[in-house]
């Protein structure tokens, strides 16, 4: 999971120098209850929440309120996405892109909010090894 998220950021940084379009960064930090929330937020969980799903997928949403307001939140960012090449609107805290400077990420959680540099602790620690 380090390497890929090495890889991720990496990426994410390759992109941002470019100068071209904004990149917008997320974490997917919404932990399922199911199995009394043993699953944590696990890799593709959140494509239920992408695609407003979250009733077809019980077994991994467990559906509820938190989840579907959610899965309202991302798929309307999606759908702005698209259509703008930006994933803000009203239902979500005004997502700024991510570059180099900020590193800014949208935390996507049962309170979502885009923070500065949120791995920066482990990061370094990742860098350093």
């Amino acid at each position: 999971a380090d390497l890929v998220r090495r890889g991720a950021i990496h990426q994410m940084e390759l992109k941002a120098k470019q100068g071209g379009a904004p990149v917008y960064a997320y974490w997917f930090g919404w932990r399922t209850p199911v199995l009394d929330g043993r699953p944590l937020a696990y890799h593709c969980q959140d494509l239920a929440f992408w695609f407003d799903n979250i009733d077809r997928c019980l077994q991994a949403t467990g559906g509820g309120d938190d989840a579907r307001t959610l899965a309202s939140q991302m798929s309307r960012s999606l759908v702005a996405f698209a259509r703008t090449g930006d994933p803000n609107h009203d239902g979500i805290p005004k997502w700024t892109p991510f570059t180099d400077a900020n590193r800014a990420m949208m935390i996507w959680d049962s309170t979502s909010e885009v923070k500065i540099d949120p791995d920066r602790e482990a990061r370094q620690a990742l860098a350093a090894s």
